[in-house]
């Protein structure tokens, strides 16, 4: 595909492990009250957004 496009690297086994253990935690405690969360991930700026 041309322009490469920009991405997202995230951490899916970071992403992955979060979940299991809110779920794990709403399954325990069902009055759990939803939690955000943030993982980490990197930016990956490609052909996309070049100014030129």
């Amino acid at each position: 595909m041309h322009p490469f496009l920009t991405t997202y690297d995230i951490n899916i086994k970071e992403l992955g492990k979060e979940s299991v253990q809110r779920l794990l935690d709403l399954l325990k405690n069902p009055q759990t009250k939803a939690q955000k969360i943030t993982v980490p991930f990197r930016l990956i700026e490609r052909e996309s957004v070049s100014m030129g």
